[in-house]
Order: structure tokens, then C-alpha cells, then sequence
């Protein structure tokens, strides 16, 4: 009798969506293979009630199925990895596989509390990590139309579909924090079930949502994800090298140990769904960042964003080598150019100061991007509603935005003048330029850089060549690619998630209870 796979998963349809992706990775790996789908209803889906910390026991999304696995009914069970127990199952072994899908949180909002703001900001969130950093973000990332507005968080559960359907439905709720990746996922046709008239209507549902209500894409330097969200985990049992083998084609090294990293992190600090803990790990071509924030149960406030691994990045003698010592210390002015407002649909803003003053806000369709939170900050004092941001990690990441916004994004990039010295994603337009006023006269005497533009590199490289010899830091996007080009080599340009972080690395003020964490990595 011809071996067949059977697969395992919850009933929920973005569960038995995920089934499909890895049945059909598998299929066109192995087309000859045999794949039955067993759906099961896990006992975290029975109480819609109960916010998921106070329940009495962990797993409560996967114990029911990893016990189908145990009594030998399934030979492989597909989980959300967030899901499961940090401590993992006797009797079985987990891989991730497939490529990670989006980490970020999405708050949904709905339109009419933009146009009419409540008294009382109310949001849906079950999570306390969400709640916690997000209590102290969304002060300053909403729109100045709801400052000084108390925001309260209310729990909510069910699948993605309930939970919108409980947002909409209630008219005291302005919005509704939840996984990109779900909402992706559900909104994507991209796998041989779509067709099925139960992903038809989800599918319908939400993008007609999406398009008369609005979304803000929450930064992980703010809100870092739960460990391992995005991700998808494979369990099978102990020793069974068949699966093992059959899977081993949808693994990606590097991701997966990121979210074995976050995981462990958390784990760090107690793990459970009750902490109000966010981890994020991020690699790119640049390399690998870490985000952490929120609050332990002893008590200590966790706000860190660093480059991994810490120790291998050269530390200077002191501060005096250091340039610039303070991030805005670099003797420069930005002067406003004549540009009118793009009739673009998509906005991407590398700083406040490229966005006038003088402009009207955005119309409604307009999906606006920025380069990092800072200039998030600044815009939404002047009432705009930001979709996202890059968080320094590189503005192609903009794209992810295809599926929220319903269509594949063109960005144009609102910047200075001086900016297509460097090979960017997105077209520019120029609405400002830098007049420099200040800038040290001898440069020999440092030896590391944290460069804000590449065309700020580029002077200082035409005034003093030998600094090719020195260490250089700057974001992970465009600049960090004309840096690295010009060098020649890797080994002397580092990316790191912000200027505060590059500090950071330089003084090697790297937290104790971190350093247990990181450790060696």
C-alpha cells in the first residue's frame, strides 16, 4: 500500500488555508505524493470568552491536534508557531517551513471615527503585549485630532472573520489590532483551494472592509510581534525521518532561526500569553536586527532595538571618534523647494521636512509611507494619517503592502534633491534641498561614521578619501547599498535599526539581562 500523508490542522479557514500552502509546496516537490487533510476543532475555539492568558491551561490552539499526532490519527500537523508551547511536546519535533508572511500587527480603524473622533479611542485586543506598547505608541502615531483622547483596550476573540464582523457590528469600537500575516493570507488566491466558495466570501468580505475603512501597519520598533508570528510550524513525530525528509525542501535556515531565536528570547522572561512582551528579529541583505519591548512580570521595562550579533561589531576607543556624537548635531538646513502635491496613489516620505507644510493632507485613497517613526511622529502632529513604515529596514519593504492596499504599489518618494545619487525602489520627487553649513574640517581623527544619507557620505568621502579605511554605520535600505559599493566591502559598513542603537553598539552599553538573552548568538 502506497504511503499517504495525512496533515492535520484547526477548522478555522485561515488553519485549513495554511494546510493547503505547505500540501501544495509539497506537491510540487514531490508530485507523486499522496496528502489527505484532517481539520479538527481545537478546544481554544470552543470559548469565544475567556481572553486567551486567563485560561487555565497552555496550547490551547494545538494540544488537541498534536494529540491526533501522539495517537498516530495524523502524520503531521500544521500550526501558526506562535501558537505553540515555548517548551515544545514530548513525543514529537517542530520545523518551521515556508517562507515567513509579514510579522507586523495591523489596527484596523474605521473611517467614521476619522471623520467624527469619539470622546473614548475603544480598540479591540486580546493580547497584553499589544496592549502595553501600544498604549504608549498610538498617543503619538495617531493623528493630532485624537490627543489627549483616552484609548482603552477591549478583549475580543474568535477567528479573523468574527473578530472583524464584532468590530464592525459595534459602534463604540474604533478599531481592531490583528496579524498581517492572517489577513494576507486571507485575502491572497494563491493556493489551490481558493476557489472554494468559504475563501470566495472571506476574501469579498474583507477587501470590500479594507476598502471603505482604513489600516495602519503597526512598526516593529514600536510594537514587535509576537514570537514567531508569520511563521508557520510543522510537528511530526519524534524520529519519523520520512516527514522529516519530505519536509526539509520548505525549510529557510535563516528565518527559521530567527523565530527560534524570538522564542527563546521570550522564553527568557517566562513566556505565556500573559506577558506584555514583544520580540522581533529581522535579517535582510544588510543583516539582522532585534526589537524588544514591553514589561516583565518582575517589573522591568524592556525597550531595546540592537544589531545581532552585538559582538561583532568594533567598538571605537572613545566618543571623541565617534561622529556625529549627538544625531542632529551634523550643521545642515533643509530648504523647501517648489513642488505641488503628486497625484499618485502612493506616497513614501523619507522625513517630515519632505513633506510642505504648505500641502494639503492627503485624500482619502492616498496610502502614505514613511522611512522610520520619527518622521511618523512629526507627520501625524500635523493630523495625516501614516499607513506604515519602513523602520530603517529598507523602503522596498513598502511592498508588502500590496494585499492591504488592493493593488500592486508604485510608490513616489517624496525627498531631496541630492537623493538619486542612490539606486532607490520607488520614483523621486524633489521637495527640498540641504544647504550645509557646518562640518568638521579634518576627519582623520575619527574613526566611526553613522551616516543619515548617501549623499552625506558622498561629501564627506570627496573631502577625505582615507575614511574608506574607517567604520561606517547607517540604516538597512538604499544607503547602506551606496556605502557598501563604494567601500568595495561588507566588513566595514554595519546596518543598524536607528542612530540610537549605532550608539548603543559603540559605548557596548548592551543591558545585563539582555546579554542572557543574546548571549553568543
Amino acid at each position: 500500500m502506497s504511503f499517504v500523508l495525512r496533515i492535520g490542522s484547526r477548522k478555522s479557514s485561515l488553519a485549513k488555508l495554511q494546510s493547503c500552502l505547505v500540501r501544495d509546496a509539497l506537491l510540487s516537490s514531490h508530485p507523486s505524493l499522496q496528502v489527505d487533510l484532517f481539520f479538527k476543532e481545537a478546544s481554544g475555539d470552543q470559548d469565544l470568552v475567556t481572553p486567551l492568558w486567563k485560561m487555565a491551561s497552555r496550547g490551547v490552539f494545538t494540544q488537541d491536534l498534536t494529540k491526533e499526532l501522539t495517537d498516530g490519527n495524523v502524520d503531521l500537523v500544521i500550526h501558526s508557531y506562535k501558537d505553540l508551547d515555548l517548551e515544545g511536546h514530548p513525543g514529537t519535533e517542530t520545523m518551521m517551513v515556508l517562507p515567513r508572511a509579514d510579522q507586523r500587527d495591523v489596527l484596523l480603524w474605521k473611517r467614521s471615527s476619522f471623520e467624527n473622533p469619539p470622546e473614548v479611542l475603544n480598540i479591540h485586543s486580546s493580547s497584553p503585549r499589544r496592549e502595553y506598547n501600544l498604549s504608549a505608541f498610538l498617543p503619538t502615531a495617531l493623528p493630532s485630532r485624537y490627543r489627549g483622547k483616552p484609548i482603552h483596550f477591549h478583549p475580543v476573540r474568535g477567528n479573523v472573520q468574527t473578530r472583524v464582523r464584532k468590530w464592525m457590528e459595534d459602534p463604540s469600537i474604533s478599531g481592531l489590532v490583528v496579524a498581517k500575516a492572517a489577513l494576507d493570507r486571507l485575502l491572497s488566491a494563491d493556493f489551490s483551494f481558493s476557489d472554494l466558495e468559504e475563501y470566495v466570501e472571506v476574501r469579498t468580505q474583507l477587501r470590500k472592509i479594507l476598502d471603505e475603512q482604513m489600516f495602519m501597519v503597526l512598526p516593529l520598533s514600536k510594537n514587535p510581534n509576537a514570537p514567531a508570528q508569520g511563521a508557520l510550524a510543522a510537528e511530526f513525530r519524534a524520529g519519523d525521518e520520512r516527514v522529516r525528509e519530505l519536509l526539509s525542501s520548505l525549510r529557510d535556515p535563516q528565518e527559521e532561526a530567527d523565530v527560534a531565536e524570538e522564542r527563546r528570547i521570550l522564553s527568557g522572561f517566562g513566556g505565556g500569553c500573559h506577558q506584555k512582551i514583544g520580540v522581533a528579529i529581522h535579517s535582510s541583505f544588510a543583516g539582522t536586527v532585534l526589537f524588544l519591548r514591553g514589561k516583565t512580570d518582575s517589573g522591568i521595562v524592556l525597550n531595546t532595538s540592537v544589531r545581532l550579533p552585538a559582538e561583532d561589531f568594533p567598538k571605537p576607543v572613545d566618543s571623541s571618534r565617534m561622529l556625529p556624537v549627538k544625531k542632529f548635531a551634523s550643521g545642515r538646513v533643509r530648504i523647501p523647494l517648489s513642488a505641488s502635491p503628486p497625484p499618485d496613489r502612493f506616497w513614501f516620505v523619507a522625513r517630515a521636512d519632505a513633506f510642505p507644510e504648505a500641502w494639503p493632507n492627503p485624500e482619502p485613497r492616498t496610502v502614505l509611507v514613511v522611512a522610520g517613526t520619527t518622521t511618523w511622529e512629526k507627520l501625524a502632529e500635523r493630523n495625516i494619517w501614516i499607513h506604515a513604515s519602513t523602520d530603517g529596514l529598507g523602503e522596498e519593504n513598502a511592498k508588502t503592502l500590496k494585499v492591504l492596499a488592493g493593488s500592486e504599489p508604485d510608490f513616489i518618494k517624496l525627498t531631496h534633491e541630492e537623493s538619486g545619487i542612490v539606486e532607490g525602489a520607488w520614483r523621486r520627487l524633489p521637495t527640498y534641498k540641504v544647504e550645509w553649513k557646518e562640518e568638521p574640517s579634518d576627519l582623520s581623527e575619527y574613526t566611526h561614521f553613522f551616516w543619515m544619507s548617501a549623499s552625506q557620505f558622498a561629501r564627506a568621502y570627496k573631502k577625505d578619501p582615507s575614511i574608506a579605511n574607517k567604520v561606517h554605520a547607517t540604516g538597512a535600505g538604499s544607503t547602506y547599498t551606496y556605502i557598501r559599493n563604494v567601500l568595495g566591502t561588507p566588513g566595514r559598513i554595519f546596518a543598524f535599526p536607528n542612530y540610537e542603537s549605532w550608539v548603543t553598539a559603540c559605548v557596548g552599553e548592551i543591558p545585563e539581562f539582555l546579554k542572557k538573552e543574546i548571549g553568543t548568538q
